[in-house]
């Protein structure tokens, strides 16, 4: 959650509206993340899964921006932890 950290009160505030609370929507876009990445890395990867939960992210990512914050800066943002834990589980 500290990748969140530069959401304003008044951010923290419409996500809540929406979502309930900030680690609500964090939740839901970390897990959106993980399946996107077990899709990937099946042999033969699951390309449909990996188009479908794209495309999740991206409406996750625009029902942001409609509610007046960064999607795209928060879903990235939570992707990079995403990726920051499976770095530290290989290395």
């Amino acid at each position: 959650m500290k990748s969140l950290s530069f959401l304003t009160a008044d951010q923290a505030r419409l996500i809540c509206e929406k979502y309930e609370s900030v680690e609500a929507l964090y939740a839901i876009a970390f897990q959106l993340e993980a399946k996107e990445y077990h899709a990937r890395t099946q042999k033969p990867a699951d390309i449909a899964s990996v188009k479908n939960i794209r495309k999740a992210l991206f409406d996750l990512e625009d029902a942001l921006d409609a509610i007046g914050v960064d999607g795209h800066r928060i879903i990235t943002a939570i992707s990079s932890d995403h990726g920051d834990l499976i770095v530290g589980k290989i290395v």
